[in-house]
């Protein structure tokens, strides 16, 4: 290859970030860019690329033990029901059948709509002592989510003894992260997602019923 060929230079057309184009000639084999050129102003590209993501699943369970979480001042997203807990999965009960279900399968709550710090949507079952006994457990999970309407916060189970005994303890982040953005959902709507396909318990041959009753495997 001679010393003519080795300095060879192709033309490059760049659009720069005013939007100009700009001949430029560059050696073979070196990147004709700039470092300017790659840097792009994230407000606008964010803007450009935003999106609404639908919801499609909506969990109900307590928050686990490393998310901070808001729960939603609105009481109608306080509501109490009755649920059965079966394989780890909640199942809200119609009112009209508790008085045909074992009393010891059933459970209440209140039903807080909540969200976590990283966005996800989901109903937590903030469980309610029955006929009025004090269970510290369930007290404290209250009181946090009670808490969880204006802070940010984290719940911590703390164990007192070996027999099960223990509270719940919160935990507020150091840093400010501002409201939550809620979403543009009717109640309707949520509890349509978190409990579609069977999720709740509206007869007595319910697939949960025929199992807690070894009628089916």
């Amino acid at each position: 290859m001679t010393e003519e060929n080795s300095n060879k230079t192709h033309p490059r057309i760049l659009i720069s970030n005013n939007g100009q184009e700009q001949p430029t000639e560059t050696p073979e084999g070196l990147n004709p860019y700039q470092p300017e050129d790659l840097w792009i102003d994230l407000n606008k590209i964010h803007a450009a690329g935003a999106v609404t993501r639908p919801i499609r699943d909506i969990a109900a369970r307590p928050p686990n033990k490393h998310e901070f979480v808001r729960t939603s001042d609105n009481e109608e997203y306080w509501r109490a029901v009755a649920y059965i807990e079966y394989e780890r999965i909640f199942y809200p009960v119609l009112p009209s059948m508790v008085r045909h279900l074992d009393p010891d399968d059933i459970s209440y709550a209140y039903l807080c709509l909540t969200i976590s710090k990283s966005g996800e949507v989901f109903f937590w079952p903030v469980k309610i002592s029955r006929d009025g006994r004090a269970n510290r457990w369930n007290d404290s999970n209250l009181e946090i989510a009670k808490l969880a309407r204006t802070k940010w916060v984290k719940r911590r189970s703390r164990l007192e003894d070996g027999k099960g005994s223990g509270y719940y303890q919160e935990e507020i982040p150091i840093a400010n992260f501002g409201d939550p953005k809620w979403p543009d959902l009717t109640l309707k709507q949520l509890y349509d997602i978190a409990f579609k396909g069977d999720r709740i318990i509206d007869r007595v041959d319910h697939p949960v019923i025929l199992k807690l009753t070894g009628q089916i495997k």
